[in-house]
């Protein structure tokens, strides 16, 4: 098996070796594991890029320009949402 040799800060090969000792794992099946999981995890989608982003966006504003009641925007969606 191939070696590598990474830096990391200490702080974070300390939160390793303690997470290993509960695991009861070594350094380097903990950091096999660890980008086992990091490589199988969804693409992380930013919410501008959503499905539906745009829509929510512009209902956002559109409250927020009629709002004469100085309620954050969100609130006036939900409650105009929950009472269709």
């Amino acid at each position: 098996m191939p070696k590598i040799l990474i830096n990391i800060p200490d702080d974070l090969l300390e939160m390793v070796d303690r997470k290993s000792r509960e695991e009861h794992l070594n350094r380097s099946e903990a950091t096999r594991q660890a980008l086992l999981q990091w490589l199988r995890a969804p693409k992380y989608i930013p919410p501008k890029d959503r499905p539906g982003f745009a829509e929510l966006e512009a209902r956002m504003i559109r409250a927020a320009r009629t709002n004469i009641t100085s309620e954050p925007a969100e609130v006036l969606i939900r409650r105009g949402r929950d009472n269709h």
